[in-house]
């Protein structure tokens, strides 16, 4: 008998290929606010794969969803890392910027996830990826504030409960304006943004910095 020919095709995707390409999907549904109402077929059909891929790596969307937001949170967090202190060539103005582009680009998705579409179970545990996603991106601000102030670039540290209030007050707006679709009223309403934030960051005069 002669030797078997070779399968031809394409090599089948690793089990992390494919968690990473559902997940991209899952982020592309997520950005065009579609997500909440996509069933299994369009989660699929959007990565090309199969739906017997899926459930092989996820099991269900609720936990594709549940995994999607633990990795958006994530990557916020770094991306909020990243960004640098003000310095005397970096003004305040464009690190609040900064710290806007990273929240309208990668939080505010997930902040917009609407929860009232969703099983019960998974609404509540999404709740929890989130605020402590809020209590993490608060801590590495206040971190931020503290190297600041002992910098001279602050006279005193902002009140936290404050500071809380507005950055949640941005999370409402950028949630609501997402749900009715209208992105560009985000960006339009950036310079309002961060007059708020920088309304609560107790800035030093330039003559005074060390």
């Amino acid at each position: 008998m002669g030797a078997s020919k070779p399968k031809r095709g394409r090599p089948p995707l690793s089990l992390t290929e494919q968690r990473r390409r559902l997940l991209h999907a899952a982020r592309q549904l997520l950005e065009r606010q579609r997500l909440e109402t996509a069933g299994v077929r369009d989660v699929v059909a959007e990565a090309g794969m199969s739906s017997r891929a899926f459930y092989q790596v996820f099991g269900s969307k609720d936990a594709l969803i549940l995994e999607l937001a633990r990795e958006v949170a994530q990557q916020f967090l770094l991306r909020l890392k990243s960004v640098p202190d003000p310095s005397d060539t970096f003004d305040a103005k464009q690190v609040s910027d900064l710290l806007l582009d990273a929240y309208v680009e990668g939080a505010a998705p997930l902040v917009a996830l609407d929860s009232a579409r969703l099983p019960r179970k998974t609404a509540e545990r999404l709740q929890k990826i989130r605020a402590r996603l809020l209590e993490d991106s608060l801590d590495l601000m206040f971190e931020r504030f503290e190297r600041s102030l002992k910098a001279g670039r602050l006279t005193a540290l902002p009140d936290r409960t404050t500071y809380e209030i507005v950055v949640r007050g941005i999370e409402s707006k950028t949630a609501q304006l997402s749900r009715l679709g209208r992105l560009s009223d985000i960006e339009a309403l950036r310079t309002q943004f961060r007059k708020l934030l920088m309304a609560q960051m107790p800035l030093a005069p330039r003559s005074d910095r060390r």
